[in-house]
Parts: structure tokens; C-alpha cells; sequence
């Protein structure tokens, strides 16, 4: 038993490649607490959508995990992005 581990794998780490993607290929300065907010919404709604119908409690929660840790990151290093550069505090 890996405690769900291999089930939310990808919704831990595909927030942080979506959040950070985002940023990378925007030009404007966004506010990280709304980006987060829309991108669990987005990963969630795409959990209630259930294609293949495998809508797993778990993964939401590891969605607000990962949306919770980096946004404790980006505080923590007080990092901003701003046009194509990313500044350090």
C-alpha cells in the first residue's frame, strides 16, 4: 500500500508543471493566490468530469496539496514573475 501515492502522483505534480507553465508562457504579472485558485478549480472540475470515470477524492485533495505547498513556496521565497523574468526578493 503506497497511500495513494501512484494514484495522485500526477495531480501533485501536474499542478506545479500547470502553475509554473502558465507563468512561463504569459507576459503579464499575475496575482499567485488567483492563478492557484484557477488552477483548482481547472483540475477540479476536470476531476467531476470523469471522461473515463474515475473521479477520485484523493486526487482533489492532492490538487489543493500541491496548490497549498506552492503557494507556501512562492511566499516563503517571495518570488515574483514579471514579464519573462523571474525576480527573487
Amino acid at each position: 500500500d503506497d497511500f495513494h501515492f501512484a494514484d495522485t502522483i500526477g495531480n501533485l505534480f501536474g499542478f506545479t508543471a500547470w502553475l509554473y507553465f502558465f507563468y512561463a508562457t504569459t507576459k503579464k504579472k499575475y496575482n499567485p493566490i488567483k492563478v492557484i485558485l484557477i488552477g483548482i478549480l481547472l483540475f477540479t472540475a476536470y476531476e467531476f468530469l470523469a471522461f473515463w470515470g474515475t473521479t477520485d477524492i484523493y486526487d482533489i485533495l492532492a490538487t489543493l496539496l500541491s496548490a497549498f505547498l506552492n503557494y507556501i513556496f512562492l511566499a516563503f521565497f517571495k518570488i515574483e514573475f514579471i514579464s519573462e523574468t523571474v525576480t527573487f526578493n
